[in-house]
């Protein structure tokens, strides 16, 4: 099967699990509609202060619902390494990808793995940047954060911050015994997404089965099967 069969395939198994987040700054008409956080307590952007996602690893939960479907995918982040995992769908819709600093892997199955080089990453259908906050990103958020007060989150208790970027509104949990991000929310007409965070020991490891395909578009792979 040619590789831009492969691709496709992967692009669709990932769509329900977070393509509406990656293309959220596509939304700018309908992030008018975006829900704000209860009970604001001004602005003071000088105290938004959380440390970057990639200062340690973690696990992250993406849950996205749009038309009426409500859909998960998990992400790790392995900061010994740098590598990331990304898993979406189940069953025969399951599918993983994995970047690491030298090349990025597809897999549908555990058997069946397919290793592509980094430069044509893009390919992949998923972008990790997405769901990370680098120093860079939350410097440029702090120019729109709004306070909205403490609150309860999945780390205890947060600040919580409401900020804009790319006509999208989305709402930051900021834990406030480590200054990590622990939840981000976003609401649209198009419809709503979280992120939880969870900061733990994440060892990200490539598959050593992964198939590297020819480029050429005569190449094909009869192992693999379109689950559509």
């Amino acid at each position: 099967m040619k590789k831009k069969v492969i691709i496709i395939v992967v692009v669709l198994l990932l769509l329900g699990g977070g393509y509406w987040l990656m293309n959220r700054d596509k939304n700018d008409d309908a992030s008018n509609n975006a829900q704000p956080a209860a009970s604001t307590s001004g602005t003071n952007n000088s105290a938004f202060d959380a440390l970057a996602t990639n200062g340690a690893s973690y696990a992250a939960t993406i849950t996205a619902t749009a038309n009426g479907k409500t859909t998960s995918a998990t992400m790790e982040y392995d900061k010994n390494t740098g590598a990331i995992k990304y898993s979406a769908g189940s069953g025969s819709s399951a599918a993983t990808v994995i970047y690491t600093k030298d090349a990025y892997y597809i897999c549908q199955t555990a058997s069946k793995c397919y290793k592509y080089p980094i430069s044509g990453s893009n390919s992949s259908g998923f972008d990790p940047s997405s769901y990370e906050y680098s120093s860079d990103k939350l410097n440029s958020l702090r120019n729109t954060a709004v306070d909205k007060g403490t609150m309860s989150c999945p780390a205890g208790t947060c600040h919580v911050w409401q900020v804009s970027v790319g006509g999208y509104t989305s709402t930051i949990y900021i834990d406030t015994a480590t200054k990590r991000i622990s939840q981000v929310e976003g609401t649209t007409a198009a419809g709503s997404s979280k992120i939880v965070y969870e900061y733990k020991d994440v060892t990200v490891t490539p598959p050593a089965n992964a198939k590297t395909l020819p480029t050429g578009n005569s190449s094909s792979d009869s192992s693999y099967t379109n689950p559509y």
